[in-house]
């Protein structure tokens, strides 16, 4: 290089010589994130491999209205939830024939999802798949088969089932709406009550969306049921307790179910769909002294179940009123008479059987002059009778004391205000006459005490 070309600063930089080789550029991604996208890609393959493995022998659905999966070999045709067996059978399969081991949440995950199940529901495809309502009154004609031990509740009976059956569709076909009431059938043995009750739901969904026995509030598996069945049968309910009657009337008011199911990895959330019904021998089963309104029971002779009927119209017709909003719901002036209805239901508890011996009700003019008044609160009540020969081996304690003041309200005593002791502000006290002989033979003679017996005057 001659000194020409030589220019300042250029002096001391190397001429590159020809043969020098390139230096290697730097790896645009470390060895572990390479295995990491490698690992991703190995693992699509396989997701990919099964899901056509599943999908060449395989049909999956996705049951919206229980929330789980159902399969179906594609020679056959049914579809059937999964049980274990059946679950792992399918993973086992997919391992003999692709070599592909996946984990049982991403094997349960993949069966579940959008890219292998599509979403279905049952029970809104049959509803909606129905023909259109004929305008035939067929509640009427559907209950002619149920003999009713007192026609004269006839109207009545078609009357309160119509509003039950179409709140039973209304809870199917939109989440807001859910059955607060309980048909209940009673009669003997053998008249067919729950066999009518079953017929009630289309014979081929009868078997996974309904449930007949003993429902358990403790369990969770039946508290599951709230949202995946249509109906719960309550089979004898005379079995049940005063507390069980009280727990069932809290299910009964409960809208949203919240359940861990076996495995699952988080809670999920059901809309309440079940409707309850019932059957019984017993004409004596409500026990609330503050009121049934929740429970809507009739006595019937016997069923014929033997008639043949279109349940297709019978739901199409509730479907139609439910649209057309129909009142399924009882006002105030009907869950009144329904109270009064229920009463021949009741069973009395001894509290109340004691007021009735013991006590009545009294007069406004004995209130106003005092006559014959016995001011008492409910623990003067309960030892009073206590001390009765009859009553000794009553035990008093805080349960007793409970019923008798419900006992006391139901019967339509009151309170008024009264100072016991002259050192103390007054307190509310139950306002009583003791039952006398002169009441007795009243009651004998088919009477009641009015404003104008003797002793008043």
């Amino acid at each position: 290089m001659d000194n020409m070309s030589k220019k300042k600063g250029f002096e001391d930089i190397p001429e590159k010589s020809s043969e020098e080789k390139p230096k290697k550029e730097k790896a645009l991604l470390d060895p572990e994130t390479s295995k990491e996208i490698e690992s991703k890609k190995s693992f699509k393959n396989k997701l990919i491999d099964v899901m056509n493995y599943l999908k060449g022998g395989y049909e999956f659905r996705y049951n919206l209205f229980v929330q789980k999966t159902e399969y179906a070999i594609k020679k056959l045709g049914n579809y059937y939830f999964f049980d274990e067996r059946a679950y792992d059978n399918i993973r086992n399969e997919v391992l003999f024939n692709t070599g592909h081991k996946i984990g049982k949440d991403d094997f349960s995950s993949l069966l579940g999802s959008s890219y292998m199940a599509k979403d279905y529901n049952p029970i809104k495809q049959y509803l909606f798949a129905l023909s259109e309502w004929d305008g035939i009154d067929h509640f009427t004609e559907f209950l002619k088969r149920v003999q009713l031990k007192d026609e004269a509740f006839r109207n009545n009976f078609i009357h309160v089932f119509k509003k039950w059956f179409v709140n039973y569709i209304g809870a199917l076909v939109s989440d807001p709406v859910y059955n607060e009431n309980c048909l209940v059938l009673v009669g003997k043995q053998a008249a067919g009550k729950t066999r009518f009750l079953m017929s009630l739901i289309p014979e081929y969904l009868q078997l996974y969306y309904t449930f007949s026995g003993n429902f358990d509030a403790r369990d969770k598996d039946h508290i599951e049921m709230l949202g995946t069945k249509l109906l719960i049968i309550l089979d004898e309910m005379a079995t049940l307790t005063r507390t069980e009657v009280e727990t069932m009337k809290n299910i009964m008011s409960q809208k949203v179910i919240n359940v861990r199911r076996a495995y699952g990895r988080a809670p999920i959330h059901l809309m309440r769909s079940a409707s309850f019904c019932g059957s019984l021998n017993d004409d004596e089963f409500l026990t609330d002294q503050t009121g049934n309104r929740r429970w809507l029971p009739f006595a019937v002779h016997e069923i014929d179940n033997s008639i043949q009927y279109n349940l297709e119209q019978l739901y199409a017709q509730g479907l139609h009123l439910f649209k057309s909003g129909f009142r399924y719901y009882f006002e105030l002036h009907e869950i009144r008479e329904l109270e009064k209805h229920n009463e021949t239901f009741r069973r009395i508890p001894m509290e109340e059987e004691m007021l009735h011996v013991n006590f009545r009700v009294p007069t406004s003019a004995e209130i106003t002059n005092g006559y014959g008044i016995k001011y008492m609160t409910t623990t003067d009540v309960v030892h009073f009778l206590a001390n009765k020969d009859e009553y000794r081996k009553m035990n008093v304690n805080d349960t007793v004391l409970k019923r008798m003041g419900k006992s006391l309200v139901k019967l339509g005593y009151t309170k008024a205000a009264r100072r016991i002791d002259d050192n103390k502000p007054p307190v509310k006290v139950w306002v009583l006459c003791v039952f006398d002989k002169t009441d007795a033979d009243a009651m004998k003679r088919g009477g009641n005490l009015d404003e104008n017996d003797e002793r008043l005057i």
